[in-house]
Formats: structure tokens, sequence, C-alpha cells
């Protein structure tokens, strides 16, 4: 008798802890969080992804078409074999429960643009497999805990746009196969720890509008596999440290809108992949190095609104930067609204100065002109900056902003004190130099003179 029940309590015991059994359980634990209501197995669900043994290992649900509510919904410890947990923009608000730390396989957690408002649960950092955690666009509060550098496994890390405060926990610098880190767009303050440097395979460095203060340390020059730095809307003051330029990979470069003062290093100038480039709205001062405005020629450029000054005694350089100027001059982004531009045609100019010269001659070119017409439509058509009775002002132009691409940076040859001088290329196979005088310099007479001065040199020639 004694064996027969024991028997009974092995087969039960098996039966309960059989496979089909514990599928089941995960299935009713899906349906009770109210976010599906099929009745067909839930292994055949779209959001569902299960193993061999029908056990739930990934739920995805991208944008649902209802609010989920509370996260708490989902029982975290029906579900041990979860790796990937995906809710992306459904609705969810509350707190994320601390039981997340129950799910040690997960390797992937996306809780972005939903209206998560708790701290960050400090039981995150069992989740030593994860690899991608995703918490961005949510109103996640309080510190960063010191306790996520125990996640060395994470890959990418984006907290960004919360309300996280604080200090970033020096225990970050653990993270050393973290290849993302975007920590924008939220209210932590401090100093940007030193131990960053140790996170050698960052590619994207991302601390952008925080209150960040202190100086920019140099230990990020060991992150050389780094293609993105955005440090701007910060209260970060000092140098430049020259070892920014050692991360020769850097496509993105924004220290913009911050306190930094001294010079802008020529080491910089081995940046030479950087497509953006952005130091505006600092106490930079001195002049741009050469080498820089350089290499970072027709790409996107802005050091508008620092402390530049006139080097007048150096030689002429691609950069002739004032103390809060702006402009497109060598790639550097176009001023704000109100900077108005004027052309100037000093060809034209000069021209109108010979027209008695110019009426002279009508006669014996009218007959030429009249003879070639009909294979110069197209430069009739568009007008010849030199020829004052064939010249339209309107037509011409039009000819030189679509020759030049609306003035594009790669068609200017240099710059000087009160404008840019671009090359262009007329329909009539002509080629001109034009000068583009900047709006805000236009009113200084002393810039006036000079340029009235030049005008006339040019007459005489």
């Amino acid at each position: 008798m004694v064996v027969t029940i024991t028997m009974i309590i092995f087969f039960l015991a098996h039966a309960i802890s059989s496979p089909s059994s514990l599928s089941s359980d995960e299935g009713e634990a899906l349906r009770r969080t109210g976010w599906w209501n099929s009745t067909s197995p839930h292994c055949t669900w779209p959001d569902i992804g299960c193993n061999k043994a029908e056990r739930v290992t990934d739920i995805f649900i991208f944008e649902s078409d209802k609010e989920l509510g509370e996260l708490s919904k989902l029982r975290f410890s029906s579900f041990p074999n979860l790796i990937q947990l995906y809710l992306y923009n459904c609705g969810l608000n509350g707190s994320i429960p601390h039981q997340i730390g129950t799910l040690t396989h997960l390797t992937y957690l996306s809780l972005d643009f939903n209206n998560l408002t708790s701290q960050l649960p400090l039981s995150l950092a069992n989740l030593t497999q994860l690899e991608y955690l995703i918490l961005s666009y949510n109103r996640l509060h309080g510190s960063i805990p010191p306790q996520l550098g125990k996640m060395k496994s994470l890959t990418y890390l984006n907290m960004s746009y919360n309300h996280l405060t604080r200090i970033i926990p020096s225990s970050l610098g653990n993270l050393t196969n973290l290849t993302y880190l975007n920590l924008g767009n939220n209210h932590i303050n401090g100093v940007i720890p030193p131990e960053i440097g140790k996170m050698r395979s960052l590619i994207s460095l991302e601390l952008s509008y925080n209150h960040l203060i202190g100086v920019i340390p140099f230990y990020l020059g060991n992150l050389t596999y780094m293609t993105s730095l955005t440090l701007q809307g910060n209260q970060i003051s000092g140098f430049i440290p020259i070892e920014i330029g050692n991360l020769e990979k850097l496509s993105t470069l924004d220290m913009s809108n911050n306190l930094l003062s001294g010079n802008i290093p020529f080491q910089l100038r081995n940046l030479k992949e950087v497509k953006y480039f952005n130091l505006s709205n600092n106490n930079l001062s001195w002049t741009v190095p050469h080498s820089i405005s350089n290499n970072y020629n027709s790409r996107s450029i802005d050091l508008s609104h620092n402390q530049f000054e006139d080097q007048s005694r150096a030689p002429p350089k691609p950069l002739d930067y004032k103390k809060g100027s702006c402009g497109e001059i060598n790639g550097l982004s176009h001023c704000k609204k109100g900077h108005q531009i004027m052309l100037i045609f000093i060809v034209s100019i000069s021209a109108t100065l010979f027209l008695p010269i110019a009426i002279l001659g009508f006669l014996f070119l009218k007959q030429r002109i009249r003879k070639n017409q009909s294979i110069e439509t197209t430069k009739v058509k568009n007008g010849d900056l030199f020829s004052i009775w064939d010249y339209d002002g309107v037509i011409a132009y039009q000819d030189i902003i679509r020759a030049t691409e609306d003035l594009d940076i790669r068609y200017c040859i240099g710059t000087g004190g009160y404008g840019s001088v671009y090359r262009a290329q007329l329909p009539s196979g002509k080629v001109v130099a034009l000068k583009e005088l900047h709006g805000l310099e236009r009113e200084n007479p002393t810039y006036l003179k000079s340029f009235e001065i030049q005008v006339q040199m040019l007459s005489t020639i």
C-alpha cells in the first residue's frame, strides 16, 4: 500500500512539473495581464516567441493599440526562460518592479517610449547576461544605481530623455564591453567620471543637455574606437584636452553650449573623418588653427559665438574669424535669421566705368553679335557679365546661384575681413570671382571704405 501511494505521488509531481504544464501556466500568466485575449495556444501569438519546449523566450509588443498600464501585470517569476522583453511605446506606466531582477536569462530589455515614473530598481544589476538595456523616453527619476557597473555583458545602454539626477557613477567604467552609452537629456550633475576612459569598446558617448560641470577628462582620448562624442548643452569648463585628437575615427564632435575656454588644440587636425564639428557658444579664443580649417573644408563646422581674435599680423588664412562672428565660411554653418548677405559683382561694377568706351564700340560689335546670335543663344539668354549692353542682373544672379549651388562652401576660394570669395563658371563658359558681403559687416563704415578702395583699384586694371 505504501509503495502504491509513493508511486502515485511521484507521477503527480512529475505531471505538475512537466513542460506542457509549465507552458500552460505561462499562457495563463500572459492572459491575466489583459494584454491578450486570444484563446489559441500562446506560442502561436505573433507577440510571443517560444523554444522547442514551448517555454516563453520572447515577448515583443511594438506600439500597442491600447495602453497596457502597469508593467507589474506581467508576473516575471512566471517566465524564467525569458530572453527578450521588448515593450515599445505601449502606454506602460507606474514603476519598474523589482521582480524584474528574476529574469536572469534576459539579454535584451527595451521599455522605451512609455510613461514609467519610478526610480531604477537595484535588482536590474541581477541581469548579468543583459546586453541591451533601453529605457529612454520615460519619466524615470532618481539616481543611476552604481550597481549597474556589475552588468558587464552590456553593450548598449540608453537612458536618455528621462528625469535622472545626481552623478554618473564611476562604476560604469567597469562596463568594458559597452559600445553605446546615452544619458543625454536628463538632469544629471557633477563631473564626467574619468573612469569612462576605461570603456575601450565605446563607439558613441552621448551626455548632452544635462547639468555636468568640471572639465573634459583627458582619459576620453583612450576611446580610440569612438565615432560620436556629444557633450553639448552642459556647463563644462576648462580647455579642450589635446588627447581628443587621438579619436581619429570621430565623425561627430559636438561640445557646443558649454563654458569651454582657451585655444582649439591643433591636435584636432587628426580628426580627418569628422563630418559634423560644433564648438559654438563657448568662450574659445585666439584663432582657428590652419590645419583644422583645411582638414574640415566642405564639412559642417560651427565655431560661432566664441571669442576668436583677428590676427592682423598673421599671414592670410582660410578662416579669418571675428569676435562674435558667424556664417558659411569654409564649412561653417549659416548665421541665425537676421544676418543678411549681399552679393557684389566686382567685375560688373568695374565694367560700368568703361561705359563710354563700350558705347563707341557698339556699332562695330553689333554686326558681330547678330552674326553669332544663332550659335550663342544660351549665352545671350543668360547674359554676359563682361558686356554692358547684354547684361541682365536678375538672370546673371540666377546663373551664379546655380553655378555655385546656392553658394555652396565647395566653391569658396577664400575669406576676408568682410566677406567670402567664390569661384563660378557661368553657362557662357567664363569663370568669374564674386564676393559675398555679410550684412552685419556691411553696416560697418570701416568695411565699406575698404571695399570701395578695392573696387577703385580694380577699375584701374
